[in-house]
């Protein structure tokens, strides 16, 4: 045991350079690791809120899209008479859905515009659904109306067909959507 103490004060007596080195450059050096730990968590928290608020627009677009196509869907199967709680329900997510698309897509992409065109033709689809049944007097009319409203669906059919070419390059999560 008496040999073992006689290495450690020969060994600090012999360097004495190298301890005062190693004593002096030790809470630098530590810090400098902390510092570089530190840099690396905050830089994997910066691109853990890049991908939540890409995933956070992902899904707000997607949901623009699902209420585009739940809509038309129930617009096509609206039975004649007054409109159901569900379908104003429908009908209320698409409005939303249509306003947001203004903030959530680019001008350039007109995807607002033909939500809007999809918007106002729907109105000549309900109209009949509503009043084709009071308008059986009067052929003339609800032929027109019922031309309206198929080609209204037809022009609908389209714009979803022309949405899901625009909105598609703003629902690719792995690429440099914006």
């Amino acid at each position: 045991m008496l040999r073992a103490l006689d290495t450690t004060m020969t060994c600090t007596s012999i360097c004495p350079e190298l301890f005062d080195y190693v004593v002096a450059i030790g809470p630098p050096f530590v810090t400098s690791v902390i510092t570089i730990f530190v840099a690396f968590v905050a830089y994997q928290q910066w691109k853990t809120n890049q991908n939540k608020l890409r995933l956070d627009l992902y899904n707000r677009r997607f949901e623009v899209y699902s209420n585009t196509i739940t809509f038309f869907q129930e617009l096509s199967a609206l039975p004649p008479g007054e409109r159901n709680e569900d379908f104003k329900e429908v009908q209320r997510a698409f409005i939303r859905s249509c306003r947001e698309s203004q903030f959530l897509f680019s001008d350039e992409s007109k995807i607002f515009e033909m939500l809007e065109k999809i918007h106002s033709g729907s109105f000549k689809v309900i109209g009949l659904k509503e009043s084709g049944g009071s308008l059986a007097g009067d052929p003339e009319l609800l032929s027109k109306m019922a031309l309206d409203a198929n080609a209204a669906l037809a022009d609908f059919d389209a714009s979803i067909k022309k949405i899901e070419t625009a909105i598609s390059k703003y629902l690719r999560f792995h690429g440099n959507a914006n």
